[in-house]
């Protein structure tokens, strides 16, 4: 998906915001949950 957007956004500022928020760690009742490999689905 990075390979996707990076030939599509010339801005690699934007391109490390995303990758950032892909790895981001998710926080379910107070505790630290890793993110999971792969494409964000939502719950």
């Amino acid at each position: 998906m990075l390979l996707f957007l990076a030939n599509r956004i010339a801005d690699q500022r934007i391109i490390r915001l995303i990758r950032k928020w892909l790895e981001a760690v998710v926080i379910e009742d107070e505790k630290r949950v890793p993110g999971q490999p792969g494409t964000p689905k939502g719950r």
